[in-house]
């Protein structure tokens, strides 16, 4: 065990690279810290010796900042301090520890800035345990309520804010040319503070400069603005698609002061002035959050109505092919699993495809993880290849558009250049398949969020093809998951992965059954994470769950027992539990070990195996209906109107009512002789009775309904009709 204070004393002083880097592992080890990554901050040079990001439950937790002796965070000026806390702001991490010879300083960003809330403690021989993972968690659960937004809350309320003026400024501008004039901003924005930061140039604002200098002929062209910065930035090499400046011209006749505030809201966070934008930070640990919203549509709502004032556009997000946008947290789970079960160097190769990319989180999540800088083994072929390895495939072109920006910039903050291609594909991922003529065994991980479209929603010809897809596997009326499961099957290599987030009925619906006996006999399950209790996605009322499988091969063999999570809450600690191989029996969440014979069926069982082996013995045992006769009960859904007492009988119709057996008359292994209610049954002869026949041959029971008009008429069917 190595002296923490000494440790700390060298993190402190200059050193070499090489040490450096042992040194911080060290003292992530000793202190109880997962290190996730090493933040370069150029501008930091002259106060600091390195900065750590560590995570804690997948979820980015606090950038670790050592000081260089004699610096302490309280003496830092004003600049020195916004370059630590606006590191961590724009890597989307609340908190930065400050760690110098003597103290340590937990400082919480977002409230009250320049103030802050700051917690200091005391650092000596005898107290280092204050540097512990376990009094961050301390610190940390009594800060105060934030008074300003997260970094990915405040840049995709900025870009709805101007899509919506946009929108009422050109009521008929197209979501495609929107799409690329935010791609091209943040594109510049990014682009912009790379190189800053790579050669630790002062801060500037160059498309506001370009705008006001009027570089672009005589007019500030917000398309002409682009071009001009982009030659400035020297930037080579874009991916083909990825500006599109032509799409721009709808704006050329844009107001100056209107694109100059436009602009300007992408340097300074309109929502929280002290903090200015710094893309490139964002661009390897933000964007994926930022682009899961980013490819909302505006639309404007239809309306006969006229209106002095254009109508606003509404955000919302384009459901007709089922998308749903997965929160970052399960990619990194998805990603970090693998990187558990491979060997580093065949991780760091892995084909990846996700035929239902949405803006890229998955196919980011991987591609962050295998160039980690804290594997050490990373070159630039490495890299280049890794971008060379991702296929991604969805039906929206906004959200391609993002997925190519959003890879994009990860790539250049890597390896300082673009991906020469990036296979992100605008095309449904059925057509894809069919259009591929040998896709199969092309992959060793298919990752995805696949669209989920009820039978009752597919167009005739997307049932056509799910069923050419699922073949002799096909039952009921299967939704569209259940033929990107089966494509899955047929991509991945054998030994290959195949990760999943689907709805709770992919285990229960007998349209599943074919694919779940599929998966059965042809793939290990590996995982499954039951996430019902919690809501997953914003505004989508679904259950989801979280599977992991791996083709079999000859040569594979399952190794280990499946694992099967149960989630009541704290989701991302009930992932990190599944990394870190741990058996959980109580608490927010349940972790335990099926038998692999729980999935070698059409029926799956999530039960522990001891509650397996009685359900096991139960179902060889007779069924209640091989006993008994079974009758369904009966709800009237107007019990006043309906349901009467037998003395009741004399006033009415006798032939209009039939005796009722209530729950509270039910008696033991018997039907009771006689009953004490009755209930309007209005057949004679088995032929049912119109409301004319009823009103003119039983008059005595049509008055009595018409007692009840009011609560027979609101009822729903009623008003839809279907019922007299």
């Amino acid at each position: 065990m190595l002296e923490h204070y000494a440790l700390i004393q060298r993190l402190t002083a200059k050193t070499s690279n090489w040490d450096q880097e042992r040194q911080v592992n060290d003292f992530a080890a000793e202190l109880g810290w997962r290190p996730s990554d090493r933040l370069q901050l150029p501008a930091s040079a002259e106060f600091s010796t390195g900065h750590l990001i560590v995570e804690h439950g997948l979820e980015y937790t606090a950038v670790i900042s050592f000081l260089l002796h004699p610096y302490r965070f309280i003496d830092l000026n004003p600049t020195q301090q916004k370059v630590l806390v606006g590191a961590s702001y724009n890597n989307l991490i609340d908190w930065n520890i400050s760690v110098d010879y003597e103290t340590v300083s937990f400082v919480y960003s977002r409230y009250r800035p320049p103030e802050f809330h700051v917690v200091r403690e005391n650092l000596s021989k005898v107290n280092t345990s204050v540097l512990q993972r376990a009094n961050f968690r301390r610190i940390t659960s009594k800060h105060p309520v934030p008074d300003v937004p997260p970094l990915d809350q405040a840049v995709i309320e900025t870009i709805s804010i101007w899509k919506r003026q946009l929108v009422g400024e050109r009521p008929n501008v197209s979501n495609a040319a929107l799409s690329a004039l935010f791609n091209a901003i943040l594109f510049v924005r990014a682009a912009e503070d790379h190189k800053r930061n790579g050669t630790d140039l002062s801060a500037s604002s160059l498309l506001l400069d370009i705008a006001s200098s009027r570089e672009t002929s005589g007019a500030a062209h917000i398309r002409e603005i682009i071009r001009v910065a982009m030659e400035r930035l020297e930037i080579k090499g874009i991916p083909a698609g990825l500006i599109e400046l032509d799409a721009l011209r709808v704006f050329d006749d844009m107001d100056d002061s209107f694109t100059s505030e436009l602009l300007e809201d992408f340097y300074r966070n309109r929502f929280a002035r002290y903090f200015e934008y710094d893309f490139s930070r964002m661009s390897k640990h933000a964007l994926s959050r930022i682009y899961e919203h980013y490819v909302s549509i505006l639309r404007t709502t239809p309306t006969d109505q006229s209106s002095f004032w254009p109508r606003l556009a509404e955000t919302t997000s384009e459901r007709g092919y089922g998308n749903v946008y997965t929160p970052e947290f399960i990619a990194r789970f998805f990603a970090r699993y693998l990187r558990t079960q491979l060997p580093l160097r065949t991780f760091q190769r892995l084909e990846v495809v996700d035929p239902a990319c949405g803006s890229g989180v998955f196919l980011r999540a991987f591609l962050e993880l295998q160039n980690e800088v804290l594997w050490g083994t990373r070159t630039t072929e490495s890299i280049r290849n890794s971008f060379e390895n991702i296929t991604g495939v969805d039906v929206d072109p906004n959200a391609c558009h993002a997925a190519r920006l959003s890879l994009s910039l990860l790539s250049l903050v890597l390896l300082g250049e673009f991906p020469e291609r990036l296979r992100i594909i605008t095309d449904d991922f059925l057509s894809y398949y069919f259009q591929n003529k040998s896709p199969n065994q092309s992959a060793d991980v298919v990752v995805a969020n696949p669209p989920y479209v009820s039978f009752e929603a597919q167009t005739i010809e997307m049932r056509s093809r799910i069923g050419l897809v699922l073949g002799k596997d096909a039952s009921g009326k299967p939704d569209l998951y259940l033929a990107a499961l089966k494509i899955a099957l047929r991509l991945l290599r054998p030994g290959g992965y195949g990760l999943f987030v689907l709805p709770e009925t992919f285990l229960k619906s007998d349209s599943a059954s074919g694919i779940r006996e599929l998966l059965g006999k042809e793939a290990w399950i590996e995982c499954v994470v039951d996430l019902t209790s919690i809501k997953v996605f914003d505004d989508v009322g679904v259950y989801t769950i979280l599977l992991i499988f791996q083709k079999k091969s000859p040569s594979t063999f399952p190794n280990r027992r499946p694992k099967v999570v149960r989630c009541q809450g704290d989701v991302p600690q009930a992932l990190q539990a599944v990394l870190d191989d741990q058996v959980v029996s109580a608490g927010l969440f349940t972790i335990h070990e099926a038998d692999e014979v729980a999935f070698s069926g059409a029926e799956w069982s999530l039960d522990p195996p001891n509650v397996s082996m009685l359900l096991r013995k139960y179902s060889q045992l007779a069924t209640l209906e091989e006993e008994c006769t079974l009758r369904q009960g009966m709800n009237t859904g107007a019990d006043d109107a309906f349901v009467i007492e037998k003395e009741s009988l004399s006033n009415l119709e006798e032939e209009c009512f039939a005796p009722l057996l209530v729950d509270r008359d039910m008696e033991a292994f018997t039907v009771p002789v006689t009953t004490t209610k009755l209930v309007f049954y209005p057949f004679i002869k088995g032929r049912p009775l119109d409301e004319t026949t009823l009103a003119r041959k039983f008059r005595a029971t049509w008055a009595h309904l018409k007692e009840h008009r009011e609560q027979l008429t609101n009822r729903s069917a009623v008003k839809r009709g279907t019922l007299p």
